[in-house]
């Protein structure tokens, strides 16, 4: 374990938020993503394509910020990389996308379902989970990280013809989503062989770029199958994240299925509150609003009620912030950066300030 004065592993803290029985202090999860090179002295590019950097880098960061998971994942563009879409890898930022597989849609015909065991990253990404679940998987929950299946299908296509695709070819638009899940479950189902979690990130179903109507047609109904399917092969309900103003879309998006809900900054604030949901679904948001609320919260020191959380996103461009951050907050929730606080228990949103026992 990290040297933070805690007294319970962060397995054993979350098993005992689930279950209601009483834990150390607020569980915290951070989404260090690469991150994790900055801590490792690599650079993000190597980070990327190295199996081995990947689990040295976790680990490392792991021990220095005593955080409560530890994960990785091809995210939406490793999926499409593995199709054959050509991915560039910057050396201190995210790798994106250059050359889209699906340039016409006769292109689409030509595909073939990737090996989940061969294609692309995938190998390395299960090599990287199988090695963190061997190092610290008695310690800390191990979970991935993959693109839900409307921006794996903007990442086989892009964003803009994908858009245009849903105007103008619906149907070719649903064979491309039919594609993109159907390359996302065989992966699914290796990693599942793993005791590890499940986070999927779907940016381009934003309420920012698509409507309820789009949402519920092109959007909903893929997610909830990708839930489903998870589910069926690990036995765990998956975070569902979702940036940009997912506002009108949250009944939509509890109801897929999914066992937490991430939400960003312009989707919280007054008209969060009241909002009814699904019991023990979670709601989360980006941490600029939710560290003006949650500081006080954390300060008051154990007055987070039962079934709480932080969540929080890491700068991989700041190590020092990070630290600094933290070391504020260690007293209190271990973490900082807050990106959210999640209240697993409650059948409403409710701000933080109200998350007391």
């Amino acid at each position: 374990m990290t040297e933070t004065g805690d007294w319970m592993t962060p397995k054993a803290r979350m098993q005992a938020l689930v279950s209601g029985a009483p834990y150390d202090r607020i569980p915290c999860i951070p989404s260090l993503s690469d991150h994790a090179a900055l801590v490792l002295g690599v650079t993000v590019a190597e980070y990327t394509q190295s199996a081995e950097l990947m689990i040295r880098g976790q680990i490392e960061a792991y021990r220095r910020y005593g955080h409560d998971a530890v994960g990785l994942g091809p995210g939406s563009t490793g999926i499409a990389e593995a199709a054959g879409s050509i991915v560039a890898f910057p050396e201190f930022n995210t790798p994106y996308v250059v050359d889209y597989v699906v340039k016409e849609t006769s292109d689409l015909d030509r595909l073939v379902i990737p090996d989940p065991l061969t294609a692309g990253r995938f190998p390395q990404f299960l090599d990287a989970l199988a090695g963190l679940v061997e190092a610290l998987g008695d310690e800390v929950p191990i979970g991935l990280t993959l693109g839900g299946p409307v921006s794996t299908a903007s990442n086989l296509r892009s964003a803009e013809r994908f858009m245009r695709d849903i105007a103008r070819d619906p149907d070719f638009a649903h064979r491309l989503l039919e594609y993109a899940l159907a390359i996302t479950v065989p992966f699914v189902r290796e990693v599942a062989r793993l005791p590890v979690g499940f986070t999927i990130v779907d940016p381009v179903s934003s309420g920012s770029l698509i409507g309820p109507a789009v949402y519920r047609d092109f959007a909903f109904p893929y997610q909830q199958r990708l839930i489903a399917a998870i589910i069926e092969a690990s036995g765990r309900a998956p975070v569902l994240h979702v940036c940009g103003n997912t506002r009108r879309n949250w009944h939509l998006m509890a109801d897929t299925g999914a066992g937490a809900l991430s939400l960003e900054l312009s989707a919280i604030g007054s008209r969060s509150r009241g909002i009814s949901v699904p019991p023990k679904r979670c709601f989360s948001g980006h941490r600029r609003w939710w560290m003006r609320t949650s500081r006080n919260a954390c300060a008051r020191r154990g007055t987070a009620r039962r079934g709480s959380f932080l969540r929080w996103d890491a700068d991989c461009r700041s190590q020092r912030r990070l630290t600094i951050s933290m070391r504020w907050l260690a007293p209190h929730g271990g973490m900082a950066g807050i990106r959210s606080i999640q209240d697993c228990s409650a059948g409403e949103v409710r701000r933080p300030a109200r998350l007391r026992g």
